[in-house]
């Protein structure tokens, strides 16, 4: 539903969940981020966390980048996930689950030390397009270039893969290292809870 009509999310939503506990994803423009929380607030919602919608456009030649040390310390693996969480999600809600049935995601970890210092995973949306997700790095490894090195390997192989553009989430302490990286802000998202 649009921002502009928060109250009319709140009465959809009130209406559907029969006042259980949930939380709300709202996306917004930055400048009009601070009133939707306020609104929210008035609504009976908490605010919770917020994020930034990022892009990048990807060509393979663009994101080749030379081999270092770390690189060798880099682990790939790829699952297949299920229908079940699928359809978990959608349960109670009229969605067509052919999009979210057999994705493909890989997984990546940095070892350093024998230890796990940085991982992060991404699958490929049907419309082509590298979805970055769960990427972090354990405290003692922060600061010393793991999850950019990380972040470098896995654009290289969605580009290679031919994924047209990575989306992700940020969080405030990974925008600094997206926007090294060339991507840009889309929309903030705002998550609120209600109890």
């Amino acid at each position: 539903m649009k921002e502009s009509i928060p109250d009319q999310v709140a009465q959809a939503i009130n209406s559907y969940k029969q006042n259980l506990s949930h939380w709300l994803t709202v996306f917004c423009e930055e400048e009009h981020s601070r009133e939707m929380v306020n609104v929210y607030e008035c609504l009976g919602y908490q605010f919770k966390d917020q994020e930034t919608v990022m892009t990048k456009r990807l060509t393979a030649d663009q994101e080749v980048t030379h081999l270092t040390a770390l690189d060798n310390s880099i682990e790939v693996t790829c699952t297949r996930d299920g229908d079940s969480w699928a359809r978990a999600l959608s349960q109670g809600i009229s969605v067509s689950l052919a999009p979210f049935l057999d994705v493909v995601r890989w997984h990546y970890t940095l070892m350093c030390d024998e230890r796990q210092a940085a991982k992060g995973a991404w699958l490929m949306t049907p419309d082509h397009s590298a979805y970055i997700d769960d990427v972090g790095t354990e405290l003692q490894y922060r600061r010393r270039g793991f999850a950019e090195t990380l972040m470098r390997r896995m654009l290289d192989d969605a580009a290679t893969a031919g994924a047209a553009e990575s989306v992700l989430a940020a969080t405030q302490m990974g925008k600094p290292l997206y926007q090294k990286l060339g991507y840009a802000e889309q929309a903030i998202i705002l998550v609120l809870t209600k109890h």
